[in-house]
């Protein structure tokens, strides 16, 4: 059964397309917007997306698989991607990315067991003065270590939505 749109989504949706020249500039927004009412983007929530942006759905999908920060279906309750370039790099991220995934004990698709967390690769944060970072939903921190990646960690197993520091230093 396909999902669907709530109507109150679909107006701030629609709302959103009018204030761009073209239609299709507004996808990325209107895919937060459909994220945020139905939870995660799969094909229908894309499809959805590409009707209202009056577009291919394959030319929406292109657009969708290319970001990843899009939630899905298979995604934790909490997004983390580790920056992994030469910045972040060089200053230990591929190590604190190793030791996540080793504490958190990820399945195939990045995700913890208990589906709290779900951890990825990002390509560049923008942080490279205070490497190594990560970006944890929409807040980042900044000059990690592996204490302050298990401090990050245990506060989210408490239940602490916005653990002590987000957007700067833990």
């Amino acid at each position: 059964m396909a999902r669907t749109l709530s109507d109150k989504a679909r107006k701030e949706a629609e709302a959103m397309v009018k204030r761009f020249p073209h239609k299709d500039g507004a996808l990325l927004n209107v895919f937060r917007i459909v994220e945020r009412d139905m939870g995660y983007l799969d094909e229908d929530a894309v499809k959805i997306s590409a009707e209202i942006c009056g577009m291919p759905p394959a030319k929406a999908w292109g657009v969708f698989t290319f970001y990843t920060t899009f939630k899905t279906k298979n995604d934790g309750k909490y997004r983390m991607w580790v920056c992994s370039t030469l910045p972040c790099a060089l200053s230990g991220s591929e190590q604190l990315y190793d030791h996540l995934k080793e504490t958190l004990d990820c399945n195939e698709h990045g995700t913890t067991k208990d589906g709290l967390i779900t951890l990825k690769k990002a390509e560049c944060l923008g942080a490279c003065g205070t490497a190594p970072c990560l970006q944890l939903e929409d807040d980042y921190y900044e000059n990690l270590t592996r204490d302050k990646v298990d401090q990050l960690v245990t506060e989210l197993k408490r239940g602490v939505a916005r653990p002590a520091g987000y957007t700067q230093d833990p």
